[in-house]
């Protein structure tokens, strides 16, 4: 797609063979294609001393240490098979960087790295007493 909307939005620059009318929509799917081929270069998992930061196609998530419960491998729609962070309050968000998918690219060692940094941090930060009943 990106290279599609790349050689018309070309071709009609260079040529000037489009009527006025097309050149604000074509500019507008040239545009969008472009910020996608660029979040999806920036797509990525990012583990500080304050938490998490996902980034994914369309968002971008930040999350820290104590809302996690944990990071597994596995379902979370629409993927078969991602890395996903499990919160506290149950959802569930995809990690849409580790996915099989490269010849040597291992996504289940990066969420096993991530759970070693959890664990790290719930022993360096203990979470809030619960509330009496």
């Amino acid at each position: 797609m990106l290279l599609l909307a790349s050689y018309v939005t070309q071709t009609i620059v260079t040529e000037g063979s489009a009527p006025a009318g097309f050149l604000v929509p074509l500019g507008a799917v040239a545009a969008f294609a472009w910020y996608m081929a660029l979040r999806v270069a920036i797509q990525g998992v990012v583990a500080d001393e304050s938490g998490v930061l996902v980034r994914n196609g369309l968002r971008s998530h930040r999350l820290r240490w104590d809302e996690i419960e944990r990071f597994e491998y596995g379902r979370c729609d629409p993927w078969p098979r991602v890395g996903v962070v499990v919160l506290q309050s149950g959802h569930r968000i995809a990690m849409v960087s580790l996915q099989r998918g490269y010849v040597g690219h291992f996504p289940e060692r990066a969420v096993e790295a991530l759970n070693g940094q959890l664990a790290q941090h719930a022993t360096l930060a203990p979470r809030a007493p619960l509330a009496a009943a």
